[in-house]
C-alpha cells in the first residue's frame, strides 16, 4: 500500500500457488485481456464463485456463526483509467457462456419493496452495477421521500441470509434463506460524495470487499488465450452443474430447508456437510484472530465496522474457495462428500481480506460530514509540510479566493497550519496532523498487524485473550 490502493505485487503475493484454482486462472487470464488492476480480477472471480455456489452452501462449523457464500464487492478506481467496467465485463463474459446462468443476475430495484418482491421470486441473485456511482447517488439521500434510499437498510439486513416475512397490502411476502450479492465499480469521488458516516458506521459499506487500485499495466489489445479461456468456461460449467445438483437436493426458494439443516444430519439426504477447518487451517485462523482482536477494538468509529468484519470477509472468501476445490475434486455429479476448509484456502482468504481492509483506509479519509468540512480538507491538502505560498494554495485547492481564505483562517485557528509573511508574500505550512489523520495512521498500524504473514516476532505477546463474537 502506498496511498493509491492495492498494488499488483501485493495481489500476486496473496494468490495461492495453485494452477487448478479458478481464482488464479481467472486473474491471470484477465490480466492478459485488459489493463485493469489485478485486484479487480480477484473481486470478479470471487463474485463469479459466489453466483455459481449453491444457495445452501455454508460453513456451518469452524467459524462462530454459519458463514454463507454471498458476497458484496466494490471495485474502486479512477474514472476511465482504472478500467473497472472492462474488469466487470470479463466476469460477465464467463457467465454468458453458462446456459441458464442469467438467472443469477438480478434487476436493479427501484425501491425497497421491489427488492423484497424480487427476492421472494429469486432468493439467490446478484445485482451488478457497471457504474455503481449511480447506485450510490440514488440511495444516498436519507429523506423519507427517497424510496431508493431505503434499499440500503433492507440490503444490510439481508446480508447474513436471515429469512423474513412481511405483510403488504393483505399479502404475505416470505423470503427464505436470501442470498443477495452486490457487485460494481465506482470512482473515489463517488464514494466521497455519496457515502456518509452513517453508511460506514451503520454497517452498509463495511460489508463490502473493497478493492481500491490504480492501473499499472498498459494493455493495448486482447491477447489470444483460448486455452485458459476454455479451461475457465469448462470449470464454470462444472461449478454451475454442481450448484444445480446441490440445489436440487436441498431445495431452493420457498422450499429451502432453513438453517437447522446445517446442524442436522438426515440420513435420507445424500449430501455432505461442512466439518469445519482442518487442523492447519484452524491454527492459522486462530493465530490471526488472536492477533487482531484488541487492535480492531482500538480503531476509530468509522473503521471499527470495517475492521470487525474483516474476519467475516476472510471467512466468506474461504467458503467460496472451498466450493471451487470441492467441485474440482469430486466432479459436478458428486455432491455427497463431507468437506473442510484447508490451510491454503484460509491463508488466501486472509490475505485478500487484509488487502480489502488496507484499501479502505484512503477511502474513509474522504468521508466527511459536511460541505464546510470538505472545503477545509481541500484547503488543508493544498498546504504542504514545507512553506507554500498563498498563491500556490489558491491554485491547488481550486476554490474561490474568499472561500480559500476562510478555510486557511479556520485551519490556522484550529492550530493545523501556520502563517508567515516574507517580502509581502504570504506563506503557509502544516503544523500538525488532524485527528482524522492520526486515526488513519492508527488504522494503518492495525492493518500491518492484520497481516499474518507480515507479523513481527514479538507481536504474539500482545494478543488479547478475551473472546469475541463473529460480526455478521
Amino acid at each position: 500500500m502506498d496511498g493509491r490502493g492495492i498494488s499488483e505485487a501485493e495481489v500476486e503475493a496473496a494468490l495461492p500457488n495453485d494452477p487448478e484454482s479458478f481464482l488464479v486462472r481467472f486473474v491471470y487470464h484477465a490480466k492478459d485481456q485488459v489493463g485493469s488492476p489485478l485486484a479487480y480480477h480477484v473481486g470478479s472471480s470471487l463474485m463469479l464463485l459466489s453466483m455459481m455456489s449453491p444457495q445452501m452452501w455454508c460453513a456451518a462449523r469452524g467459524f462462530l456463526a454459519p458463514t454463507i457464500a454471498n458476497m458484496w464487492t466494490m471495485l474502486v478506481g479512477r474514472s476511465g483509467e482504472a478500467m473497472k467496467t472492462l474488469a466487470i465485463f470479463e466476469a460477465k463474459r464467463v457467465l454468458s457462456e453458462i446456459e441458464d446462468a442469467d438467472i443469477a443476475v438480478g434487476s436493479d430495484p427501484a425501491s425497497e419493496e421491489a427488492l423484497v418482491k424480487s427476492l421472494v421470486k429469486r432468493p439467490q441473485q446478484t445485482l451488478i452495477y457497471d457504474d455503481m456511482g449511480s447506485f450510490l447517488s440514488n440511495v444516498s439521500n436519507v429523506a423519507t421521500h427517497n424510496y431508493r434510499a431505503r434499499i440500503v437498510d433492507q440490503a444490510t439486513s439481508l446480508y447474513d441470509g436471515s429469512g423474513f416475512v412481511r405483510e403488504k397490502a393483505g399479502k404475505t411476502l416470505r423470503v427464505s434463506e436470501p442470498r443477495l450479492g452486490i457487485f460494481g465499480g465506482c470512482t473515489p469521488i463517488h464514494v466521497e460524495t455519496f457515502t456518509s458516516v452513517l453508511h460506514w458506521e451503520g454497517g452498509f459499506m463495511s460489508r463490502f470487499l473493497i478493492l481500491y487500485a490504480d492501473a499499472e499495466r498498459d494493455v493495448r489489445y486482447r491477447k489470444d488465450d483460448w486455452e485458459n479461456y476454455d479451461w475457465l468456461i469448462k470449470r464454470a460449467r462444472m461449478l454451475w452443474e454442481a450448484k444445480t445438483a446441490y440445489d436440487g437436493i436441498t431445495g431452493t426458494g420457498k422450499k429451502a430447508p432453513g438453517r437447522d439443516f446445517w446442524f442436522g444430519r438426515d440420513p435420507n439426504i445424500p449430501l455432505g456437510r461442512c466439518l469445519g477447518l482442518d487442523n492447519d487451517a484452524d491454527v492459522l485462523w486462530q493465530s490471526w484472530r488472536d492477533r487482531t482482536r484488541s487492535r480492531v477494538r482500538a480503531l476509530p468509529d468509522r473503521l471499527s465496522g470495517v475492521g470487525s468484519r474483516t474476519p467475516l470477509i476472510a471467512a466468506k472468501t474461504a467458503v467460496l474457495l472451498t466450493w471451487d476445490r470441492f467441485v474440482r475434486e469430486r466432479g459436478p455429479e458428486d455432491v455427497a462428500g463431507d468437506w473442510t476448509v484447508t490451510a491454503t484456502d484460509m491463508q488466501t482468504a486472509i490475505s485478500i481480506a487484509e488487502l480489502s481492509f488496507l484499501s479502505t483506509l484512503d477511502l474513509t479519509r474522504r468521508i466527511l460530514t459536511s460541505d464546510d468540512a470538505r472545503q477545509k480538507r481541500v484547503v488543508l491538502d493544498a498546504v504542504g509540510t514545507d512553506w507554500t505560498s498563498q498563491a500556490v494554495v489558491f491554485q491547488d485547492c481550486g476554490l474561490l479566493r474568499k472561500r480559500a481564505i476562510e478555510g486557511l483562517e479556520t485551519l490556522r485557528e484550529e492550530g493545523l497550519i501556520e502563517r508567515q509573511k516574507i517580502s509581502n508574500i504570504v506563506y503557509w505550512r502544516r503544523s500538525r496532523s488532524t485527528v482524522e489523520e492520526d486515526a488513519q495512521q492508527d488504522a494503518r498500524e492495525v492493518g500491518n498487524v492484520l497481516g499474518f504473514s507480515r507479523k513481527d516476532d514479538n507481536a504474539d505477546g500482545d494478543a488479547d485473550e478475551a473472546g469475541e463474537e463473529e460480526v455478521v
